[in-house]
């Protein structure tokens, strides 16, 4: 005998809250999933366990989180400058002062060949040898945007409002194959959710680019309507590719920096699962002294140096930037010094010494490639000025307490009593599409069978209620009321999870748009 759905009866009037705190939860669910575009107009697949984002952005907003705590300071901004308290009454309010980016400029020497273009004039009116020999030194000046000062914000309103003297951001967004795993995609989500949304009122604009096998095109937020378009796209994002150019994203994030003037001093926050090896120096040129870079790395993967490589670097470097880099280079100088000699020596006890004195070589190489072996794939920790590695996500995530439960059957049973009208609106149907896939994934991550069981009640409920309702529009599919094809490819996408494709609900859904069609048709 099926046990009857807690959802379908009242709560007992004046009944205790198991827990007051998280009676709540749920009030705003789908709110919230419609302000981040995912109850109308897809128009495409969404990832299937999309509305885990709710659940995840939920444990970072939570201040007791370890989780959150640990995420938290890579989603900080550069602290804003503030006026000294001797200097107010000398100076204007600079909270209130706006000094455009690209206003102020200031000379740096070039960083990469490609900059030629952009030197000061008058330096091609030098000597070809001479320009031809600072161009190889790269000391060529050219005129580079000067950050902006942050000013500390004192009023304004509390959306997004970007300004010249606000901090610019540039977020670069890992849609890799494997992010697809244990709920990384989700977390990715709402980790960049949540730096949009919690500085929204202190951000200048906002760029921001996917990365897998290629970089992706550049997306940027420059007002109200595009910083909510951009929302919307992170929350329908889908992984993509198979590989992870963390490299080449930040080379194009630093050059778009560069390139446009009004994102200087911008800063960059990576959201990425993958460990990659980078060229710490070109990569450490690229962001130069202005340019901070933050990092959220999901999961424990890790790189590893293959033997080739490590001797390559030993046998082959001929840089001398760095002491080890100046250091193997001594070794080697000494090592064909020594068999040189080895050849030439006759005497048993001088070739002893001799092979010593290689054998130390080789130790000493031998030391300095375990440290690059070490150090392999952790470029981008000594590159960061904020680098947090969070683990997978803890199916405890998606735990409900008891009060979380009654939170989501108190949204159900409104939602079926909306799913009572005659006909039920469309917007109706969706949200009750939404919460009967959030509730199938919730149920799915459950470890207490009773609190799966109670789930599944909650789902089955929806879902008969709705084939229902979706029937009833069968019979009026020509009356003002009926779904339009966007209408019934939105309740397809959004039923993907909560349904199975032979469950009655979707056999409703094709029967209501095979009868459209025929009715259309036949109008027509």
């Amino acid at each position: 005998m099926e046990t009857p759905a807690p959802l379908l009866t009242d709560a007992p009037a004046g009944a205790a809250d198991p827990d007051a705190g998280d009676a709540g939860r749920y009030a705003a669910f789908l709110e919230e999933m419609d302000e981040l575009g995912l109850l109308s107009d897809l128009e495409e697949e969404l990832p299937p366990d999309v509305s885990a984002m709710f659940e995840i952005g939920r444990v970072l907003a939570d201040p007791a989180s370890k989780l959150g705590r640990a995420v938290g300071p890579a989603l900080e901004l550069r602290r804003a400058d503030t006026p000294e308290a001797e200097d107010e009454e000398e100076q204007p309010n600079e909270s209130r002062v706006q000094v455009p980016a690209a206003e102020e400029y200031e000379a740096e020497f070039i960083r990469t060949w490609s900059d030629v273009q952009h030197v000061y004039a008058w330096q091609w009116l030098l000597p070809e040898e001479e320009f031809m020999r600072r161009l190889g030194e790269r000391r060529l000046l050219l005129p580079l945007a000067k950050a902006p000062r942050i000013r500390a914000i004192e009023d304004g309103g509390d959306g997004f409002a970007p300004s010249p003297t606000k901090q610019k951001a540039y977020v670069l967004f890992d849609t890799s194959a494997s992010m697809s795993l244990r709920h990384r995609f989700s977390l990715a989500k709402a980790v960049a959710l949540r730096f949009l949304r919690e500085n929204r009122r202190e951000l200048g604009e906002v760029w921001f680019r996917t990365f897998d096998v290629d970089v992706g095109p550049l997306e940027e937020a420059r007002d109200r309507a595009s910083y909510d378009a951009l929302l919307r796209r992170v929350a329908r994002r889908r992984t993509l590719g198979n590989g992870t150019c963390l490299e080449k994203a930040v080379l194009a994030a630093c050059r778009d920096i560069r390139e446009r003037k009004g994102l200087a001093g911008a800063e960059i926050l990576i959201v990425t699962d993958g460990a990659a090896h980078l060229d710490e120096r070109a990569v450490a040129e690229a962001l130069g002294g202005d340019i901070e870079l933050h990092c959220v790395k999901i999961g424990t993967a890790d790189v590893y140096a293959t033997d080739q490589w490590v001797e390559d670097q030993l046998e082959f470097g001929k840089r001398d930037d760095t002491r080890r880099e100046q250091r193997i280079l001594q070794i080697r100088e000494r090592r064909d010094r020594l068999r040189r000699a080895l050849a030439d020596a006759q005497d048993p006890s001088v070739r002893r010494g001799i092979q010593k004195g290689l054998d130390e070589c080789a130790s000493e190489l031998a030391a300095i490639g375990e440290e690059l072996r070490g150090e392999y794939g952790h470029e981008i920790e000594r590159l960061t000025h904020v680098y947090v590695q969070v683990p997978d996500i803890d199916p405890a995530v998606f735990a409900l307490t008891p009060g979380q439960i009654e939170s989501l059957e108190r949204l159900a049973r409104e939602l079926l009593m909306r799913l009572d009208a005659s006909p039920v609106p469309t917007p109706t149907m969706k949200d009750a599409a939404l919460l009967l896939s959030h509730t199938a994934l919730l149920a799915a991550e459950q470890s207490d069978p009773a609190l799966r069981d109670r789930l599944e009640a909650v789902r089955s409920a929806l879902e008969r209620r709705l084939a229902a309702a979706i029937e009833h529009h069968e019979s009026r599919v020509l009356d003002a009321g009926y779904l339009t094809p966007q209408d019934q490819r939105d309740l397809r996408i959004l039923l993907r999870r909560g349904t199975t494709r032979y469950s009655s609900l979707w056999l409703a859904l094709l029967r209501y748009f095979y009868s459209f069609v025929s009715r259309i048709g036949g109008r027509g």
